[in-house]
């Protein structure tokens, strides 16, 4: 299940807004920042970010750069294992 994260806007140089998630070191450094909301995903904040301000690009450090990303280890999961299976009704069409 996906848990909220929270979503805030800041403005760009180049007239627009950048859309950063909690924990992005650049919002440290903004002083002026707009708290769009605690939401699932970042296309769903995206969406709301382009309801409020337009134009909004992702943030290239927190929401497009995996290597900055804090990416969840899921729990391992047990190998399936492979049944073999005869199709009988294959061999009556030969």
């Amino acid at each position: 299940m996906l848990e909220p994260c929270y979503f805030y806007l800041c403005p760009d140089p180049d007239n627009g807004w950048i859309l950063h998630k909690k924990g992005c070191y650049v919002l440290e450094f903004e002083e002026e920042k707009l708290f769009i909301g605690s939401l699932y995903t970042a296309q769903q904040a995206l969406t709301v970010a382009r309801i409020r301000c337009s134009p909004v690009v992702y943030c290239s450090d927190c929401l497009i750069n995996k290597s900055h990303r804090q990416l969840k280890k899921s729990a391992p999961q047990k190998a399936k294992s492979v049944i073999a299976q005869r199709h009988f009704n294959d061999d009556k069409n030969k």
